[in-house]
């Protein structure tokens, strides 16, 4: 038997990505999934659409107004963590990626490969943290490896490492990097990031926040390197600091 997976997935319009999004997870995953949803205040049809699922495995919450990114995740982690063992898995989805066939493969492959690995992306990167901001280094290609941040377009996290970690940081705002910080976050409880390339899906791109005026990179990276500084993740060449476990 699969290990349980438990796929959250935030909306924000953009209906027809959802809908192809929920539909190649039906097409190429193993039942015994369940899909969570928190629909981020949509203005399209989405919620109404989301209201009239009728399969036992999908889970619906419409919040009116738009949470964020981290907001969001935040109340699909309160959803999933009561019913979910530490041995399951939470794949935080965005709404606009497709999957294929096998797509989950390579991700438990790494898992039962690795037993400090608590979190592993399709897209990942070692990163130089500066003064103000953090640079992406070169992603790696071919075959998984050890990152320091992962992309959250799919983003894989074990149920044990989500409770050690706790909560998105909602003082983020709508999104921007939210992402970066979990991961960095993780690597200093000792767990390992693993990029997974090549992954059967593809992500089209952010199709949920083109209507949503947030400019907030600059500021998001900033607040970010100062807090990863400030609680002693950083060493002095800017490296991220890896403890092990």
């Amino acid at each position: 038997m699969m290990t349980q997976l438990n796929i959250a997935i935030l909306t924000h319009n953009a209906l027809e990505y959802t809908q192809e999004c929920l539909a190649s997870i039906a097409r190429h995953t193993p039942s015994g999934y369940r899909i969570f949803i928190v629909d981020n205040g949509s203005t399209d049809g989405t919620a109404a659409w989301l209201s009239a699922q009728s399969a036992e495995n999908i889970d619906v919450v419409l919040s009116p107004s738009n949470l964020g990114v981290p907001g969001g995740r935040n109340l699909l982690i309160y959803k999933i963590l009561p019913d979910a063992p530490d041995e399951a898995f939470i794949i935080f989805l965005d709404n606009d990626v497709e999957v294929y066939a096998d797509w989950y493969k390579p991700y438990l492959e790494i898992f039962a490969r690795h037993e400090s690995a608590g979190i592993a992306g399709a897209m990942g990167h070692e990163i130089i943290v500066h003064r103000d901001r953090r640079e992406l280094l070169p992603a790696p290609e071919g075959e998984p490896a050890p990152v320091d941040v992962v992309s959250g377009f799919c983003f894989w996290a074990r149920v044990g490492t989500v409770c050690a970690i706790g909560l998105f940081d909602e003082n983020l705002g709508l999104f921007w990097h939210e992402d970066d910080d979990y991961c960095i976050r993780a690597i200093s409880l000792g767990y390992e990031v693993f990029a997974v390339p090549a992954t059967p899906l593809v992500h089209h791109g952010h199709k949920s926040s083109i209507d949503v005026q947030h400019p907030g990179s600059r500021e998001n990276q900033q607040y970010l390197a100062n807090k990863w500084r400030q609680l002693g993740l950083v060493d002095s060449d800017g490296h991220i600091i890896h403890n092990g476990r």
